[in-house]
């Protein structure tokens, strides 16, 4: 039989939290080790769950560290979830960063050695939406996102994740081209790179979730790398008939279809299909 002491003379409110792994105050604990009645109390009344105090103890120790990026995230209001499923992307983590500074550097150097003269095509016009499409399509998806499973059990909106990881991509990506094409100077500068960028990289991303991202990687470069060849090869002005008005126009246009076809599918959950859809 329970025995139920006294609330007025023993701190058994304080005592009530011991069940589930909570440390009372230290002057219920002091009471606790003189008091045989609470003591008895807490053991037949209170059992520990040593199951679920393990369990808390292992999430804090396992639990990811805030980064810098993720605190500047949440620093512009967004939410903890957000900020955190945005710093997960593959794309955005240092090794990554660093072979896509390396790859654009090296392009708007060579860019620069050659100076841009007859009919040459600017090396970081060509490179930079490749480098942007590897990128975008490999920030979402099975065997690639890291909180890919969570994000399919969680009431988070996938498509606000998926947007807010392919913009911090295209925009960190952005800065690094921007910063290689001042330097390299010419029609380059003129941000010339971003709707051919966008596109291409849309135009992964689409392929990559109905397949796989390296499928949808190499769709695009050959599809890019096949236009830079074909116009080169015609003998017209490789920058004015791949970067000029009415391309840049095109450009544009793909971009939006391709962005809208891939919010669609995501909001109908008509993405990843394949059962092979990995890497």
């Amino acid at each position: 039989m329970s025995c139920h002491p006294d609330p007025t003379l023993h701190p058994l409110e304080a005592l009530s939290g011991v069940g589930a792994g909570v440390v009372p105050a230290p002057q219920a604990m002091e009471h606790l080790a003189r008091c045989a009645a609470c003591e008895q109390f807490v053991a037949q009344e209170l059992p520990l769950d040593l199951d679920r105090v393990f369990a808390g103890v292992l999430a804090e120790l396992h639990a990811p560290r805030t980064t810098l990026l993720e605190r500047a995230l949440c620093r512009l209001r967004l939410p903890v979830w957000l900020a955190r499923s945005v710093t997960a992307t593959p794309a955005l983590q240092g090794s990554w960063l660093a072979c896509s500074v390396v790859v654009i550097s090296l392009a708007a150097l060579v860019g620069g050695l050659h100076g841009g003269s007859g009919n040459a095509v600017p090396p970081l016009l060509v490179l930079a939406p490749c480098v942007v499409a590897a990128a975008v399509a490999f920030c979402y998806g099975p065997r690639v996102d890291p909180l890919f499973e969570l994000t399919q059990v969680t009431p988070a909106s996938r498509t606000v994740a998926l947007l807010a990881r392919m913009g911090a991509v295209v925009g960190v990506n952005s800065v690094v081209i921007a910063v290689a094409s001042g330097l390299a100077g010419g029609p380059v500068a003129a941000f010339a790179w971003f709707p051919s960028m966008a596109a291409v990289s849309l135009l992964s991303a689409v392929i990559a979730a109905r397949t796989r991202p390296v499928v949808g990687v190499g769709a695009g470069l050959v599809i890019w790398t096949s236009a830079v060849l074909a116009v080169s090869s015609s003998g017209l002005r490789a920058t004015s008939a791949l970067w000029g008005a009415p391309a840049q126009l095109c450009y544009g246009v793909a971009a939006l279809g391709c962005g809208a076809l891939l919010v669609h599918w995501i909001r109908h959950e008509r993405v990843f299909l394949l059962p092979w859809a990995g890497l």
